[in-house]
């Protein structure tokens, strides 16, 4: 584990990774009382964004339409205030 990595680890945390059906986000060491985050596949392709979000969210696996995903890696970035997180997990599909 990089540096990198445990700085993200301490402000956003994932259960379950790999996850299957859904994967629960934590977020800490927040700076203001909200954060925005947005989910992409592999190819960059936006999946799903979620805005005003304060201690954890738990996705259900859906896009922007709610359809189920398919199963892969998917990236995502937690904005909150200045500061900007990035992370990777995998999902395994319904």
């Amino acid at each position: 584990t990089t540096e990198n990595e445990k700085q993200i680890e301490s402000f956003v945390r994932l259960h379950s990774n790999p996850a299957s059906r859904s994967v629960k986000f934590e977020f800490a060491q927040m700076s203001d009382r909200t954060a925005n985050l947005t989910i992409y596949d592999a190819t960059g392709r936006l999946i799903k964004k979620f805005d005003n979000l304060n201690q954890r969210l738990i996705w259900d696996g859906t896009d922007h339409m709610n359809l189920p995903v398919e199963s892969g890696v998917y990236f995502y970035v937690v904005q909150n205030g200045n500061d900007l997180k990035r992370g990777k997990f995998v999902f395994i599909g319904k």
